[in-house]
């Protein structure tokens, strides 16, 4: 796994229309959460050690002040990998650069397991907010 953090949407969706524009290998899969999403995703990652929270908060506030984002308006890009060793490496550099090139920047595999856990979980949101009379459906596109 491997997350990319983005000033805002349209830059990870350029980013996104890159990457499946791309003649080499690509990752198995990558989803383009908006500020919204992400920010749930975030609020629902579980309980972390002193460490890990301070770490957690180290990074997120030097992304924050070295990649010109802001909370209100960040994307994030999750992104799986699958293949060889080799293949893996590949397919990581190919997201670096690419990142790169649109105000991106890495932001590790826990980001990324949070968004994909978020995908799950919303239809677990959705069946619980129907016991209360509300409608809501998420909606997925691909490229």
């Amino acid at each position: 796994h491997e997350s990319v953090l983005f000033p805002s949407f349209d830059a990870g969706l350029r980013f996104v229309k890159d990457l499946s524009n791309q003649r080499t290998l690509k990752p198995a899969s990558c989803r383009l959460l908006d500020n919204e999403q992400f920010r749930l995703g975030q609020a629902m990652t579980g309980e972390q050690s002193s460490l890990e929270s301070f770490k957690s908060y180290l990074s997120k506030k030097m992304g924050f002040y070295l990649g010109n984002l802001s909370e209100k308006t960040v994307a994030c890009a999750t992104i799986t990998f699958e293949g060889s060793a080799a293949e893996v490496r590949f397919q990581k550099k190919i997201i670096c650069e690419l990142s790169a090139a649109h105000g991106g920047i890495l932001a590790g595999s826990r980001v990324s397991k949070s968004g994909y856990d978020l995908t799950f979980a919303i239809a677990y949101l959705r069946d619980f907010a129907m016991n209360y009379n509300i409608l809501g459906e998420s909606f997925e596109t691909f490229v």
